[in-house]
Order: C-alpha cells, then structure tokens, then sequence
C-alpha cells in the first residue's frame, strides 16, 4: 500500500512472512537515486503470523488495516501524526518504533465472530486466512467508504467504516458478506474497485477472474478466457477504469477490456517491429497500473530481474481520424459515429506494442532492450505499487 506526501516523500506499508507489516517513508528521488531506509514503525502480530496485506486507511492516515493468516484484520496505529500523515516527529530516519494495535476490526460487534470462540480474539468474520485487504473510497463525497477483505475459503467481507471513529475497530461492521458459486472454496488473491464504475474485480486462485456491481453486489462479468499455465496472482485496473491486467505463475502479463472481457496479450518492441511477450522465464509476483497514464509496472522474484516499465503507444492515424470524424460529427469508416470512433480508435491503440523500458530510467524511444534475467537468487519484489509526486 503506497500513500503519497508530494513534493518531498511518499508513505509506503510492506508486510511479510515473519509476522510484521513495516511502514517506511521514501523520499522523492531523481532516476538512478538510492537512499537508506529502515522502517518508521512496525506493526507485531502475535502469535506470530503470515501478514498478507496492508493497507493505509483512507480517512486516517496514522491508521493501518492488515490481513494475516490467523484469519485477523487487524486494526494499527503506527505513530504517524494524525492530521498531516508525516513523521509526529524528526525520526523519520531514526530508530525504528512498534506500532500500537489498537484491535480486531469488527471485534465486539460481530456475533459470528464472538461465537467462534478464539481465545486470540482474531479472524472475526473470516473463517480462512485474510489474503486481501483493500478500500473502496468512493467515486464521490455521497459515496459510501467500505473496507473490502478477501479469505483463503473464496469468502468476500464488506465493511462499513464509517459509524464511528476510524480508531476503533468494534464500529467497523459487515454489511454484506459474499459466497459466490465461483469462489467457493478458492482463495481469493486480489480485489481491486473500478474507478468510475462502482464495481469491484476480484481475481482466485484457478484464474477465476470476475467483476460485482458494489451497490446489489450481484457478478455482472466473467473472464472466461483468463487462463494461465498456473495461476493469476496479482490484478492491477488502468486509472479509467477500461482494463484488467494480471500476472501470474507462467510470468506472462495478460489485459482485459474490463467491459468486453476481450484479453490482449501486450508484446513489447525489442528490435524494430520485432515484438517478445511481456514475461519474466519465473513467477509475475508484482502488477502495478501508474494512476495517470498507461503505464504498467511488473516484477518477479529475485534482484537479476528487473521491475519493467511498460507504456503503450498511440496509434496516430486511428486517433487522428477519430478527432476528425468526431469534429465533423460524420461517421468514421462508414460505421461509427464521431464519439463511437473516439472510442473504437482509443481501444485500437491500447494495446498496441510495449516499449521497452531504457536501462536506468524512464522508457525512452529507441532504447536498446533489457538483457534476460538470468535465474539468479536476491531479494525478493513480491509486490509493487505507484505513488504520486510532483516531483518525480
């Protein structure tokens, strides 16, 4: 989960297998800069316990929700002021600080939860490890703000977050629990709300890929045509809300016009109209879609591989005539009106051939192609994500 603080840093939450989620704070860097970094804060579980996700609350940016194996959503304040979102003092660069945990989100308020009886008091209203935590803020100031978590069971829980004072975990409540048919039993590996269509993607395990309206919560589309030699694991939505895109275990990247379910597989150019999938030879751990541009991230295990930047190329005859017709107001091509060949040109360029990204800084036209990762050991890029900066 990455929070931006333009111009000077942004704000990033990490978790992970030893039981703790890590809020870092980055600085805003020029291409090719490195900095130091250790954790401002970090948030404990106990027992110890996977940590799958973490995200930043929406209305309260000292507040951290995680999701862990135990079945918990936890609920953290991680000594971040309150009323600004930076450092609640000068070390940012210091010595690293235990977060608080604050509760259970829901604790005290679901019955179910009470009566499953757990003497930790964890996994209230999740029957199965909590893989996805995500928020819904809304497509407008009327709209409501609902904390979204997913379990290992295909098991969706949607919670208010608004009765009461984000500190406290027992005024989150369910309003609407979902067992799709498709999910049952499949855990699920992300969700991720459309922007300006009110509907959330959710993508499992078996490459069960679907899309629910967020006010009946009824599936409004299927993906039939997701298929991987493995799994999908991570979903990632263009900041119009048009595509879907998805890595997996194969290390393929695959898109999808979220309003058709057509899925383009991107080729990137690599040596004049030579094109070569967009792949890592291991697992695409890690999808990211920039939130203003066309402009997807993608990662795989290990420090041989590099984390791609990938962009689309417009097709400029296919938008100049869509610009003409739609100023003329006369079909374009004999069949579409001016908007609907706006439209129809847009999806032609899409997905279009990928540049590849220039070693050591933004995609550049021309730029010689990346050498193959060669299957080297590291660190491991198990996730990524954008953030904003007027600077960068």
């Amino acid at each position: 989960s990455c929070a931006t603080l333009p111009p000077i840093m942004c704000r990033l939450a990490s978790c992970s297998g030893d039981g703790t989620a890590a809020v870092w704070y980055v600085p805003a860097l020029r291409s090719g800069g490195t900095v130091p970094l250790r954790p401002y804060s970090v948030c404990s579980h106990r027992p110890t316990s996977y940590v799958y996700a973490a995200r930043f609350h929406p209305l309260a940016p000292h507040l951290l929700v995680t999701g862990a194996y135990d079945r918990g959503v936890r609920l953290w304040h991680t000594g971040i002021d309150a009323a600004t979102g930076f450092p609640d003092d000068a070390g940012a660069g210091g010595a690293t600080r235990e977060a608080v945990l604050l509760g259970f989100v829901g604790q005290g308020v679901q019955a179910r939860g009470e009566a499953a009886g757990r003497s930790d008091g964890g996994g209230i209203g999740h029957e199965s490890h909590v893989n996805v935590v995500e928020f819904d803020t809304g497509a407008d100031a009327a709209s409501p703000r609902r904390l979204l978590t997913g379990d290992g069971a295909g098991v969706i829980l949607v919670w208010d977050i608004t009765s009461g004072p984000p500190e406290t975990p027992a005024t989150y409540r369910v309003v609407k629990e979902l067992r799709p048919a498709a999910l049952r039993g499949v855990p699920i590996v992300s969700i991720k709300v459309r922007p300006g269509a009110n509907q959330m993607a959710v993508l499992a395990h078996q490459n069960v890929l679907r899309l629910f309206d967020l006010t009946t919560f009824a599936a409004v589309r299927a993906f039939p045509n997701a298929r991987s030699t493995g799994s999908h694991l991570e979903l990632a939505v263009s900041p119009d809300g048009q595509y879907l895109a998805a890595g997996g275990e194969d290390g393929v990247l695959s898109v999808w016009d979220a309003d058709t379910g057509d899925v383009f597989i991107p080729r990137a150019r690599v040596d004049g109209d030579k094109r070569a999938l967009i792949a890592f030879p291991g697992v695409m751990y890690g999808v990211a879609w920039a939130p203003d541009a066309h402009i997807l991230a993608v990662a795989s295990f290990g420090a041989a591989y590099p984390v791609m930047l990938c962009g689309t190329v417009p097709n400029p005859a296919a938008a100049a005539a869509a610009a003409a017709a739609a100023a003329s107001g006369a079909p374009a091509g004999g069949a579409a009106t001016g908007a609907a060949a706006a439209a129809a040109a847009t999806r032609s360029s899409s997905p279009r051939p990928l540049p590849p990204p220039a070693t050591g800084g933004p995609a550049a036209a021309g730029a010689p192609p990346l050498p193959p990762p060669a299957r080297a050991g590291g660190s491991v890029a198990g996730g990524i994500a954008f953030g904003h900066s007027r600077e960068a």
